[in-house]
């Protein structure tokens, strides 16, 4: 997967993005996010897409974004306009199929342990680590320093495709089946 080059923009306003589909562990984040770090984090904007929404379109907050069920055009436009994307999952179960993409875009990520799980991540040099507790204030705390974050992206993206692309894997069997 991989997405076009950022973009980012001048903008004042840091955008954090999250995307789901209507699975009850998604829905529980766009919740958490409109229930907290919406307010705790006033100085960003939230853009949720797909239909991990659906159930909050009422919610009127200056800076939630529900976009709802998005295609892949628009997904990738999104991906290299955001500046960092956020994966509060507190359960769930497989691997975070958003967590591969976020970073294969190159989007810093903000995550907690069970939505980088299975993926041997190292955090601090992959993603940034928060859980639920301190989420709003590493999002404040991170969102303005701008070389971490493109530390952070760069390390995550490079990691990523070498480690999960189908050219990585594909290195990995040839390697491993040479070796036999």
């Amino acid at each position: 997967m991989e997405a076009k080059k950022k973009k980012r923009t001048g903008n004042a306003r840091v955008t954090a993005f999250f995307i789901g589909s209507m699975h009850q562990p998604n829905i529980e984040i766009v919740h958490f996010i409109i229930s907290q770090l919406a307010d705790l984090c006033g100085h960003m904007d939230f853009i949720i897409a797909g239909p991990c929404g659906d159930d909050f379109s009422h919610v009127d907050k200056k800076n939630i974004n529900l976009l709802g069920q998005i295609d892949e055009k628009e997904k990738l436009q999104l991906f290299s306009e955001v500046n960092i994307a956020i994966n509060p999952a507190s359960f769930g179960t497989g691997t975070n199929i958003k967590t591969l993409e976020f970073l294969s875009a190159g989007i810093p990520l903000v995550s907690t342990q069970v939505g980088v799980r299975g993926l041997h991540l190292v955090q601090g040099t992959h993603y940034l680590h928060a859980e639920k507790e301190n989420f709003a204030m590493t999002l404040n705390r991170i969102s303005g320093n701008k070389a971490l974050l493109e530390k952070i992206a760069l390390h995550g993206q490079s990691y990523v495709n070498q480690t999960y692309s189908w050219e990585g894997i594909a290195k990995k069997l040839k390697e491993q089946i040479d070796s036999l």
